[in-house]
């Protein structure tokens, strides 16, 4: 049947259709080819992402401390309505994507805590939050992969490629080494680029349309993507500005006839213009009258050029308009910059719209006009790093960044000059050039000397590198110039794969330090940074009535291991929906049951100490029904396991390598309430600070099912009875 739907429809799964959906037109290719790149490029793409992946997965939720801890507990304070306090990169766009991943996430019950009352009500905080911080790193290697496709596709709807071509600069985009190391921890520098590469994307595919609505709304959506890029990091301005001089470039190499004459009507046009200046012009003031909150690395907020040019162009575009249907002089003047003004119309529209995102955050409506002016606030009244800009260290900082990127910058200057001599297009040299450029400004005036800021100059310059060469190799250039770079880009690449390898030691030498604080940083008692994290110390304070200091070993040691004790848990329990809210760990002071939050452990036998402990009668049943009472294994029943109307019953699940022990004051030490509970011996001692009472401990010997309702004052523990 498959062989017949694909003879019967094997256009449909050919990569003309996806191409020409993106572009407007079809490839002049034979079907085989077409194929052939689609299935490599997925092929690749999948090596990407498990490599990406695999270094992702190497390191423990606290290995780097920095923006991990801050975006966890800034994306769980919005869940609860309430502004993230970390406001200074200002990372809009990364909460934005998270928040939602992780209520949609919570909502399929892959995480376990959604919020902070989630955290102020699980027996052990720092499980849920190891697991939050672990699901929000995950997106990293997936965010990624997404850049290389999204640049990749950005490049390949121009430019007339072979297969070998495409594949070539495919491989190229994928294995640049700071993919490597952004792929290993939450950073927002990544998110603003892919933002950013989604932008270019639009502005490819707009090209490629001559209809007036999806041209504006292509070109408009590029606008979005640009202000999320800007709200997510201020160092993505420079890459702003690269944008439209590479859509200017890329237009060169379109075949089919571009309409530059709008049929919107001028009128339009103005009404549009003068709702920008409207906007940005109250978007800057109410910037201005907004006192800044939390902890920032700003000292002062002055009016800066930013804010200056957020109203001045759209002013300026407004009067042009006016100007146009009046048929002024001063609009003749600038006549030849006509259609790059109507463009900035719809990127205009788009940046203001992306400030408008954050009223679809979790964030309450009344805090989100207020979280917009305060991101608003950070982009156009802040002021710089003061150590960001130091002109007697300029010249040492260059070398420091060059040597870094040496063979990337080679390259990419390599192939500048071929495209230079070689071009007979006065635009597309100067287009080049400009472009080279700014990205040699941003290196000097936009990145620090830190190896994960390199992440910027690598992505632009490779980026570049291979527009060049799609350039050359799409052109009339000789055949030795087109090896030539082709051979140059595959030595860098190969290159780029070999130090790839060695990627996960070096990223263990150079944050080593970030490794041995985590005591001291990521579940701090200091409000060190921002008003999340003190919320998080005082639900630490609140749970613990000793000093977090003789917690903090054994509570860390089961946050570490929080992977393995869902699994644990979750199989002890088949037949509850347990999630790390429910489980805590055997040491006094420490609750044992999630509504009861002041009833802690006093007493505790040393034999059991420090184990697994869960509530699972506060879990939500997740209807199943083992049906195979007393633990019998001899029958392959197809009832064995099916949904149960008994939706409250709890099934026990023993394993030779554990000990299941059920905790209750109801019975006495000596009784066999139930036929697989064996009296042990050990006593337990729970209380407040008013009264407290006498545990008894039963073994658990074979799967059972109880009935939850009679259970509510039973929590069970698990403890493992080889090292392995």
């Amino acid at each position: 049947m498959y062989i017949f739907v694909w003879r019967r429809h094997k256009k449909i799964f050919s990569i003309e259709v996806l191409k020409t959906f993106l572009v407007g037109g079809g490839v002049e290719k034979k079907d085989t080819k077409v194929v052939f790149l689609l299935f490599s490029s997925v092929i690749f793409l999948i090596l990407f992402y498990t490599s990406f992946s695999s270094i992702n997965r190497s390191f423990p939720y606290y290995f780097f401390w920095d923006m991990d801890r801050y975006v966890t507990l800034d994306v769980l304070l919005m869940q609860e309505g309430k502004i993230p306090t970390t406001l200074h990169h200002t990372g809009f766009g990364t909460y934005f994507l998270l928040s939602w991943s992780q209520k949609i996430a919570h909502w399929w019950g892959v995480i376990s805590i959604l919020d902070y009352s989630d955290i102020r009500y699980s027996l052990n905080p720092l499980l849920g939050t190891a697991e939050v911080t672990d699901y929000f790193r995950a997106h990293e290697p997936l965010l990624c992969t997404l850049l290389v496709l999204v640049l990749w596709l950005s490049v390949i709807c121009i430019f007339s490629l072979n297969t070998w071509q495409s594949l070539i600069l495919l491989v190229f985009l994928g294995t640049q080494r700071s993919l490597y190391l952004q792929a290993s921890f939450i950073r927002t520098e990544l998110y603003s680029v892919f933002y950013w590469s989604l932008a270019l994307l639009s502005l490819s595919i707009s090209l490629k349309r001559n209809k007036d609505l999806a041209k504006a709304l292509l070109i408009t959506f590029a606008g979005v993507f640009m202000g999320l890029s800007y709200l997510t990091k201020v160092q993505s301005l420079v890459y702003i500005l690269i944008a439209p001089v590479l859509y200017l470039l890329l237009q060169n190499f379109v075949k089919t006839d571009i309409n530059y004459e709008w049929k919107i009507s001028r009128k339009n046009f103005m009404r549009l213009a003068g709702l920008n200046f409207v906007f940005f012009f109250l978007l800057v003031v109410g910037a201005y009258l907004r006192r800044p909150m939390g902890s920032t690395y700003a000292s002062s907020y002055p009016l800066n050029g930013i804010g200056v040019a957020a109203v001045l162009l759209p002013a300026f575009l407004y009067i042009l308009e006016i100007s146009w249907l009046e048929k002024s002089s001063f609009c003749k003047k600038w006549l030849k910059f006509w259609p790059s003004c109507r463009f900035i119309h719809f990127i205009a529209s788009g940046v203001g719209l992306s400030f408008f995102l954050h009223f679809l955050t979790p964030v309450t409506w009344g805090n989100a006009f207020r979280y917009l002016f305060l991101d608003a606030k950070m982009l156009f009244f802040r002021k710089p790093f003061e150590d960001t800009i130091r002109v007697a260290s300029l010249p040492s900082e260059m070398v420091r960044k060059i040597i870094y990127n040496e063979w990337p910058l080679l390259l990419n200057g390599i192939l500048l000059i071929f495209v230079l001599v070689l071009s007979k297009n006065k635009k597309i040299k100067l287009y080049s050039l400009t472009l080279v450029g700014l990205a040699y400004v941003y290196i000097l005036f936009g990145t620090r000397g830190i190896v994960r800021d390199q992440f910027w100059n690598e992505i632009i310059f490779g980026l570049l590198s291979v527009v060049f060469s799609a350039i050359l190799w799409s052109g009339g250039a000789k055949k030795w110039v087109k090896i030539a770079s082709c051979l140059a880009l595959s030595l860098l690449m190969i290159a780029n794969i070999f130090s790839a390898k060695h990627s996960k030691d070096s990223m263990k030498t150079i944050f080593a330090h970030y490794c041995c604080q985590l005591d001291k940083n990521f579940i701090s008692m200091h409000n060190d940074v921002g008003l999340n994290t003190g919320s998080f110390s005082e639900i630490m304070k609140e749970k613990f009535s000793q000093t977090f200091q003789q917690l903090n070993g054994v509570l860390l040691q089961q946050s570490v291991n929080h992977l393995n004790v869902l699994e644990t848990t979750r199989s002890v329990f088949p037949n509850s929906n347990v999630n790390l809210k429910n489980v805590g760990i055997l040491i006094e002071n420490m609750p044992v049951w999630n509504d009861r939050p002041t009833t802690v452990l006093k007493r505790i036998p040393a034999e059991l100490k420090n184990s697994i402990v869960v509530d699972a009668t506060n879990a939500m049943p997740s209807g199943l029904w083992i049906h195979r009472k007393g633990g019998t294994m001899h029958t392959e029943d197809i009832e064995a396991v099916s949904t149960s109307k008994k939706v409250d019953n709890i099934g026990v699940m023993t394993r030779i390598d554990l000990q299941i022990f059920a905790v209750t004051d109801k019975f006495e030490a000596e009784s066999k309430p139930y036929e697989y509970w064996n009296p042990t011996g050990y006593k337990l001692e729970l209380g407040n600070e008013k009264e407290s009472k006498v545990y008894s401990v039963f073994e658990i010997q074979n799967y059972d099912e109880y009935d939850s309702s009679q259970l509510k004052d039973v929590f069970w523990i698990i403890v493992r009875k080889y090292a392995i």
